[in-house]
């Protein structure tokens, strides 16, 4: 199924939104979740929610266990194209009420919904199944009060570069973990060299000690990246933020600037 409704959260939302909830601790129960058509209550569950993403073999996923009604108008319904929306807000999630069954069934009929985010895990989930299918110009995301297409929003960094926007977007590529010989940091090299203004450059990201402590999970963060950079585990790398060139001892360098020095705008993937 491609969306549900959170008995808990009381708003129809899709499995990726599910699994970020779940993990934040403001949807409890996996199995939660009914059937979005008005009148129907069959029962749906939440799979993958309890995996870390590493080590899933595939992406959280609604499943139906229990039958729809005859007249059930979600049964069998096409995909409902949605527009995704990063959210930056830093404050803590408060509980709402969001759309009801009837007002989700109105948007749907609509040819459009929404989906908001405050971690881009779930972005990069879409991304990757948009390129496979070859539709990142057909699905777009609201970043920043901008509506983008997902062929905009991620910048591949082997590629080449006139300009660097100043506003943030999704950088990705192969990279390896390093820890910091000196401090509890870590630094992200990636691996190809992309071209700048005729200039080549190797991207690197520097992950302080402070920024680990100032993301959400940062246990885990930070077991993480220690088992990567121990293992030298090749990654992929997706990085919400600025690209930024810098000089020191008249060398110059291309560090990817993670967004509001947090985490939550990281992605790191063994296998992509």
């Amino acid at each position: 199924m491609d969306v549900a409704y959170s008995k808990e959260y009381e708003k129809v939302i899709d499995a990726e939104k599910a699994y970020e909830l779940f993990w934040e601790g403001i949807i409890k129960d996996y199995r939660g979740f009914t059937c979005p058509g008005v009148g129907c209550d069959a029962q749906v569950t939440l799979a993958n929610a309890k995996r870390e993403r590493h080590s899933m073999k595939q992406r959280p996923n609604f499943r139906c266990y229990g039958e729809h009604i005859p007249s059930c108008e979600h049964k069998g319904k096409k995909k409902v194209k949605c527009l995704d929306i990063l959210v930056l807000s830093s404050k803590k999630r408060s509980k709402k009420k969001g759309l009801s069954k009837i007002d989700y069934q109105k948007q749907s009929s609509s040819g459009s919904r929404q989906s908001e985010y405050r971690t881009i895990m779930p972005i990069v989930n879409k991304f990757i199944d948009y390129k496979k299918a070859k539709l990142l110009d057909q699905y777009e995301i609201l970043n920043q009060g901008k509506r983008l297409t997902y062929y905009e929003m991620f910048l591949d960094l082997s590629g080449e570069f006139d300009y660097f926007t100043k506003f943030n977007r999704i950088y990705y590529g192969p990279a390896r973990i390093v820890k910091s010989k000196d401090k509890d940091d870590y630094i992200i090299f990636f691996k190809k060299s992309l071209t700048y203004k005729g200039e080549k450059y190797k991207p690197t990201a520097y992950v302080s000690k402070r920024i680990i402590d100032n993301s959400y999970r940062n246990k885990l963060w930070l077991k993480e990246l220690s088992l990567l950079a121990e293992e030298k585990a090749p990654v992929h790398v997706f990085i919400y933020g600025k690209a930024k060139v810098h000089t020191k001892d008249e060398k110059s360098y291309l560090n990817i600037e993670i967004c509001r020095a947090k985490l939550d705008l990281v992605d790191i993937r063994r296998d992509c």
